[in-house]
């Protein structure tokens, strides 16, 4: 078989190889059993193929590049894990396990970044602003003069969350996520959601934010209204607690109108 005709043939391959179970191969998965071919043909026919440099394999190459990126946008491959927001209750969480606080120069600090994480949407890697604390702290002082490394500030948020109990993905990128999520639920606009964190499109935002199971609530009891109510309208029945007795108020809104009068 000459080089032209294995060209074809590798082409046709990339194209129509499957699994036993008949699913496609992940991208990379695909380009490892190409350079295995490759491999196997230099050995066993002891002929110098170059899949990736030689001119005979131009247009192979242009289809095992297409086939790759078909599989990549198809998600094949892609188990990228994302870091998780950090909820109200695993933040408190955080403070009654003391990994939060100022109770010795280490967690101070560790509380300076997560801080300026989640207020400023910080990514939680400015090495220069965050000093290594002294092993031996004076009244007086606590820190160096040298800067905590990249790699020891990039453990801070994981670490302090597994000391905790905190189960979920988190990591030192979990406090912007923090910051866009807690926006979003709180009902901030994109564009102000943006000013914070300094993203530039509201694509990227959009990856970040997580939608709370409150706010799932409150879409299921709209449908569920919607479904309920009369013919044409639409009622919504909300309750809050009377601050001044304890007891529960309620009001009902109507799409169609509503209707205020005075007590007797």
């Amino acid at each position: 078989m000459g080089l032209d005709e294995l060209a074809y043939f590798m082409s046709k391959f990339v194209l129509e190889v499957r699994k036993k179970d008949g699913l496609e191969y992940p991208p990379n998965s695909l380009f490892q059993i190409v350079m295995g071919i490759q491999s196997y043909i230099k050995t066993v026919s002891k002929v110098n193929v170059e899949f990736l440099q030689s001119d005979v394999f131009e247009e192979f190459r242009q289809v095992l590049d297409g086939e790759m990126k078909r599989l990549t946008r198809n998600g094949l491959g892609q188990c990228v894990k994302k870091a998780e927001a950090i909820s109200v209750d695993e933040e408190e969480l955080l403070w009654r396990n003391g990994q939060l606080g100022d109770r010795n120069p280490r967690v101070l600090v560790n509380t300076l970044l997560y801080l300026n994480g989640k207020h400023f949407g910080l990514h939680g890697h400015e090495d220069a602003f965050y000093l290594q604390a002294l092993q031996t702290p004076t009244d007086k002082c606590w820190y160096s003069r040298q800067p905590l490394g990249h790699n020891t500030l990039q453990k801070i948020v994981p670490e302090m969350c597994r000391k905790a109990g905190v189960q979920s993905y988190k990591t030192n990128h979990s406090l912007r996520v923090t910051t866009a999520t807690h926006l979003y639920q709180a009902g901030v606009s994109e564009p102000l959601i943006m000013e914070r964190t300094g993203h530039r499109s509201v694509t990227s935002v959009r990856s970040y934010t997580r939608t709370s199971e409150d706010q799932k609530a409150i879409v299921n009891a709209i449908l569920n209204d919607e479904q309920l109510g009369d013919a044409g309208t639409s009622t919504e029945t909300a309750s809050w607690p009377d601050q001044e007795h304890g007891k529960a108020t309620s009001a009902t809104s109507s799409s169609v109108g509503s209707t205020n009068q005075a007590p007797d």
